[in-house]
């Protein structure tokens, strides 16, 4: 029988023929809180740069290793914060005196818009010029969504605005859902926004302010909060189900994909529901478990990544210490997944080996699972195999004792002991060490790669053009002693010429 292997359309066949192998550099993305930064937004309220000289030097060393590699790595940070809420942290770090470097580019709210930077960090910490803008973002992510799923973020955006207030809600706007004493007046919590009315009780007619906030999450991603009632009063829940169908209708109507879930937590936006939309990208996820990452995360600009390094020969490596990391560090999510047609299907369960397709889809977020069951003996298996070793990633994850599960699941699948060695662990403050050992292992994995590594990443790796240099002065030492031994030799075999013709004339 004839395997076919039908390909998702949104991850690119694995194939080193297709490879350009002139350029060896890094594409770099790591989580904030945790992994890049060792200490939580909590600690940096107690520390400082004179209680603290280990955070200074982290910075340090950090800046010195991206001043050095500038030419071969390109720097992003992919976080669960907002734009607004990673500014208030930043300048929270610099509040305290340490200066860790900023991104080439930041990803904010777990995969929404891409900010380019347009300052540097000289201006941010010599002049308190905050680097990254909301005007300036990647269009190219947002074209290529677009593509995707029809989304157009700011006009669905005015959509749900026209909506609320058909329904006579208010609107206010800000960064963050979070409380006032992290985010002052980024939060939407903040004076002259929504009130936070966990504590009040209401009697009669009197009910919760008609309020709506909406959060600042860029072009790709919509938040939208109501009253702490609004899902409980009848009234107000059949608002709420009217403006549900009129923004669907009208997202179903002009032909975009999107993924949309609710939610409420006591501890979380004052425990007002809360309702996001966002573009929908991996089908596959849209019923189950994993429902919630149908849509855009962190993944989304890791893969397209994955897909450039692919073609240009360059590496792509992820750094995170959480759940909300596990897809983006997990290699199984970045490879092209055979799909089976009924008649293979039927022919593969005649057969005592596993079905990869059904397995996969129900394990795929278990690594070790698959991983073990792995059989070089089946194509199918082995088409995987072969893209696992061929996969231009590596992972890092930042232990974090209190997030162990599902990473420990990951780090088995995939950590030294692994065949398939796709990640490497690191203490927390030693993400620079994994970064070059990220690079030292994929080197040794690919030598074309290694080949072409980009000059200041090899001298920032392997040191290799101080040693040249070094070799260099130690081979002109013992050309230059061979060198003379040559001309003395040479200078005893003319006299001992002139000798022996003198004798002979004698």
């Amino acid at each position: 029988m004839v395997i076919k292997v039908n390909s998702f359309n949104f991850n690119q066949k694995l194939n080193h023929r297709n490879i350009s192998f002139g350029s060896g550099k890094v594409d770099f993305y790591t989580d904030f809180d945790n992994t890049y930064s060792p200490i939580s937004q909590a600690a940096y309220k107690t520390v400082n740069s004179n209680n603290t000289p280990g955070l200074v030097q982290y910075s340090k060393n950090f800046r010195k290793f991206f001043d050095n590699t500038h030419k071969g790595l390109k720097f992003h940070v992919t976080t669960g914060r907002t734009f607004g809420e990673y500014e208030e942290m930043a300048r929270l770090i610099k509040s305290k005196g340490f200066e860790l470097p900023l991104p080439d580019t930041l990803i904010a709210k777990n995969g929404s818009d891409e900010y380019i930077k347009v300052a540097s960090d000289k201006d941010f910490y010599e002049k308190g010029i905050f680097p990254f803008s909301y005007s300036k973002t990647n269009p190219q992510k947002e074209e290529e969504i677009k593509k995707l799923t029809n989304w157009d973020g700011p006009k669905i955006k005015e959509k749900l605005k026209e909506i609320l207030k058909k329904h006579d809600l208010k609107i206010v706007e800000a960064d963050s859902e979070h409380g006032v004493g992290d985010y002052g007046d980024k939060s939407l919590f903040s004076s002259g926004k929504l009130p936070d009315e966990r504590s009040k009780y209401f009697f009669g007619d009197e009910k919760p302010q008609w309020i709506a906030g909406l959060r600042n999450d860029g072009k790709c991603k919509i938040f939208v909060t109501y009253p702490p009632d609004m899902e409980t009063t009848p009234e107000r829940k059949e608002i709420l189900d009217s403006i549900n169908k009129e923004f669907n209708d009208y997202l179903d109507e002009t032909g975009v994909e999107y993924h949309s879930y609710s939610a409420r937590h006591a501890n979380e936006c004052a425990n007002r529901p809360y309702y996001i939309t966002e573009p929908l990208i991996d089908k596959t996820l849209s019923a189950g478990s994993k429902d919630r990452d149908a849509g855009l995360t962190k993944l989304f600009d890791t893969k397209e990544a994955i897909k450039k390094a692919i073609k240009n020969n360059d590496l792509v490596i992820v750094a995170g210490d959480s759940s909300n990391d596990f897809d983006m560090l997990n290699p199984l999510m970045y490879l092209d997944v055979p799909e089976l047609t009924d008649e293979e299907t039927a022919a593969f369960a005649k057969n005592p080996g596993f079905k990869l397709r059904d397995f996969w889809d129900s394990n795929r977020h278990y690594s070790e699972s698959v991983v073990n069951k792995l059989d070089s003996n089946n194509p199918l298996h082995k088409d995987i195999i072969k893209q696992l070793n061929e996969l231009p990633f590596v992972s890092i994850v930042v232990e974090n004792e209190a997030k162990d599960f599902p990473l420990k699941d990951l780090t088995d699948a995939f950590g030294t002991n692994s065949p398939y060695h796709k990640i490497i662990t690191v203490k927390p403050g030693h993400l620079e060490d994994g970064v070059k050992q990220a690079i030292k292992l994929y080197a040794e994995q690919n030598p074309q790669y290694a080949e072409k590594l980009s000059p200041d990443l090899k001298n920032e790796i392997y040191g290799t053009i101080e040693k040249g240099a070094k070799t260099a002065k130690a081979n002109f030492s013992k050309a230059g002693i061979a060198a003379l031994g040559v001309g003395i030799i040479s200078a005893l075999l003319l006299l001992l010429r002139h000798l022996k013709h003198k004798k002979n004339h004698k």
